[in-house]
């Protein structure tokens, strides 16, 4: 092909042409579209707001991130399809026209000789092969899987050909599942997705854009002439409705430690000047006036004669078999040993209440 290229017509000196080549050129100008589709995404989005509120781009991306999330479902949808196309594939490779009728499409009518102008009456009937693809797709497996997904459109050529109850029930299946179920799935999980696409895409264009004046600012030193310096900064206007979304959701939350500052601030609050005596099974302020005259009752009533005396007579009353003179004497010894160590600490304690009571009119009068 290269070869017979001519400066005059070009190709066209070209009379046949290898097909195997003209597949190969025709997915090569498939893939180039699809990259210049691609690169659309690099148009300033000024140009096109003037008439549309948003750019080519903003849409490209937008296809793409409804695709991706949604493309597992496709590949179970294709599966499903390969299945009921090896159903019917397996039913009419090769179907017996003992068992498996094909329904007659036969034409009549009338024609008018021109010569003479005889009428005559015309019978046409479709010659069908079973083996031919193009009367029959389900002979061949490729086909058969186009067939089965142009049943989605209502081409039903099973139906309109074969006269068979089977494919009846695999056709009304296919229907259901296929037409009603799996391909209504489909367009409310894309319509789920819409949603979210809208906002992510216009995210999504500004990173690729980012990326190629990254690129560009990279090269601009050493392999481009030197032109009018680029501006520094580059400035971005959001959407108002989408900052005020982001602010709504984000306006209470705080900073990131601010429950781990509040728990720690609480720690003041014990060392502020509080009374907690009420609360309290101890006593701080303690008059130590009362609780020396208190002690001193206490031992003067403890040191009391009568006090004595009556526990003699006491231990008297109680003198029977179990206890004699010597117990008695005995009891009354140990009582007043125990009696001159009450002294002796009531003693103490008075002595330590009347310091207290020195050391606090001393920090009064220091005041």
């Amino acid at each position: 092909m290269v070869k017979d290229f001519r400066f005059s017509n070009g190709f066209g000196s070209i009379e046949t042409t290898d097909s195997g080549l003209t597949v190969l050129i025709s997915f090569s100008a498939f893939f180039l579209w699809i990259d210049m589709i691609v690169y659309l995404c690099l148009i300033p989005s000024i140009y096109i707001k003037f008439l549309y509120e948003n750019d080519i781009a903003y849409y490209i991306y937008y296809v793409m991130i409804i695709i991706k999330p949604v493309l597992p479902f496709i590949l179970f949808y294709v599966i499903v399809i390969f299945a009921f196309a090896h159903i019917m594939f397996i039913l009419l490779y090769n179907p017996n026209p003992e068992n498996i009728k094909i329904k007659d499409s036969t034409f009549s009518g009338t024609a008018t000789n021109p010569v003479n102008g005889q009428e005559l009456n015309i019978t046409m009937k479709a010659d069908f092969n079973y083996t031919d693809s193009n009367d029959n797709p389900f002979s061949y497996f490729p086909t058969a899987i186009l067939a089965t997904y142009y049943r989605l459109n209502g081409d039903f050529v099973q139906r309109d050909t074969f006269d068979f109850w089977a494919i009846e029930v695999f056709s009304f299946i296919a229907s259901i599942f296929l037409a009603t179920i799996l391909q209504n799935m489909l367009i409310s999980s894309m319509g789920g997705v819409q949603e979210k696409a809208a906002a992510k895409s216009r995210q999504v264009l500004l990173r690729f854009r980012a990326n190629q004046i990254a690129n560009y600012e990279a090269l601009n030193q050493d392999h481009f002439l030197s032109i009018k310096p680029d501006p520094i900064y580059i400035y971005y206007i959001g959407r108002s409705e989408n900052f005020e979304k982001w602010y709504d959701d984000r306006k209470n939350d705080g900073p990131i430690f601010s429950n781990f500052e509040k728990k720690h601030t609480l720690a003041k609050f014990v060392l502020e000047n509080k009374d907690y005596d009420k609360f309290s099974l101890w006593k701080y302020d303690v008059d130590s006036e009362i609780e020396v005259e208190k002690f001193k009752t206490m031992k003067k009533s403890l040191n009391d004669n009568d006090n004595i005396e009556n526990l003699i007579k006491y231990f008297d009353q109680k003198n029977d078999k179990k206890y004699n003179d010597i117990d008695i004497k005995k009891e009354i010894e140990e009582f007043k040993t125990k009696k001159k160590s009450l002294n002796d600490n009531i003693d103490n304690l008075i002595k330590y209440f009347e310091d207290q009571k020195i050391k606090k009119n001393g920090m009064s009068i220091s005041i």
